[in-house]
């Protein structure tokens, strides 16, 4: 801690300000979020209003300089710190790979965000040197995404994804997200029979899912995925509930839907809608819509991408129409290799892609 806070103290009404144990003056810490804090007003305060203190540190420091008395940290626990700060961060590269793989869906920001927060919350001896760290990311994200788990979108297709439910939604938000998906499926129920019809019968290259009997596709082992898989895992098993008895109705197709244990995190649930989607015939249709939205935007730059290779200073004056072919070639070239299998197939999107071409 630096040596001006011993002339400073934090305000037990605003943490953005400390209190001068001079004057009682009001001096701002340098931002509004605890990763912005710094000592600059402090010390200019000092400055500009108690001179004489400003001269005692800057002697006391030349003092302990010439004297070798400094505070060192030995490279060896330099080091140490620079490996717990790798793992602390290789968390974030896990999960920005995984939804921002072409697999993930708006379904996987919700469980992401909470199994990352957990994370970050549980602080022990062995996170000696990298606590505050810690908490300072776990604040930024909670400020990122405070009130993601009311969005209808993240929470209802959170709600009808297999692997998730409403396992990892606050005890206050849970209700809130239950009442979304039944307002929605109840909407469809209503105004969208013929749809309904339809999903109960459709085949399953129609809903975009894949054969059931299939594994899913492997997916290469990151270093550090088991710490945020395990954090998944433990949530569900806090979380899980048992099944409730359906006795018809769109109400009673939600609560026994959720009622029933969810499926493996590496499982892909349009299977699961695949098989089950003659019993809750509403929630596939509701699945089929929301589990079809991406989770970021990194394939639409990755498009902008492409098209950036195709049409470049030596081609500028090829036509639309040879633009939307090639890319669409591009794109959906690999769903000829059943072994690579595209995951735009998978969600049922490279129909709307090209405009209904196939």
């Amino acid at each position: 801690m630096s040596v001006v806070w011993n002339y400073f103290k934090v305000s037990t009404l605003n943490s953005k300000i400390a209190v001068c144990n001079e004057c009682k003056a009001e001096v701002s810490r340098g931002g509004a979020r605890t990763a912005s804090f710094n000592t600059s007003n402090l010390i200019s305060h000092l400055s500009k209003n108690h001179p004489v203190i400003t001269r005692h540190i800057h002697t006391t420091k030349q003092q302990k300089e010439a004297s070798g008395d400094t505070e060192k940290i030995h490279p060896a626990t330099q080091w140490g710190i620079l490996e717990k700060m790798i793992t602390l961060l290789e968390l974030f590269e896990q999960l920005t790979k995984d939804i921002s793989s072409a697999e993930a869906t708006a379904a996987d920001v919700i469980p992401g965000v909470v199994s990352l927060t957990r994370l970050l919350t549980k602080i022990d001896e062995s996170d000696q040197g990298v606590k505050t760290a810690k908490r300072t990311l776990q604040e930024a994200v909670s400020d990122r995404f405070d009130g993601v788990q009311s969005e209808p979108l993240y929470a209802i297709a959170t709600m009808v994804d297999a692997r998730y439910k409403d396992r990892y939604f606050d005890i206050d938000k849970k209700e809130r997200a239950r009442n979304m998906l039944l307002k929605v499926v109840e909407e469809m129920s209503r105004g969208n029979d013929d749809q309904r019809g339809e999903a109960a019968g459709t085949s399953a290259d129609d809903l975009g899912m894949e054969d059931p009997d299939q594994d899913p596709p492997p997916r290469k082992a990151r270093h550090g995925k088991s710490n945020l898989q395990d954090m998944y895992q433990e949530i569900l098993e806090e979380n899980e509930l048992p099944i409730q008895a359906a006795t018809g109705g769109t109400a009673s197709q939600v609560h026994k839907y959720l009622g029933e244990a969810t499926v493996l995190k590496k499982a892909c649930p349009f299977n699961y809608w695949r098989s089950n989607q003659t019993r809750f015939p509403v929630i596939a249709c509701v699945a089929r819509k929301y589990l079809t939205a991406p989770c970021t935007s990194v394939d639409s730059e990755r498009l902008f991408s492409a098209v950036a290779h195709v049409i470049d200073e030596k081609r500028n004056r090829i036509h639309c129409d040879k633009v939307e072919m090639l890319i669409f070639i591009q794109k959906n070239l690999p769903l000829t290799h059943k072994d690579k299998m595209s995951p735009l197939y998978l969600h049922g999107e490279q129909v709307a892609f090209h405009g209904g071409h196939q």
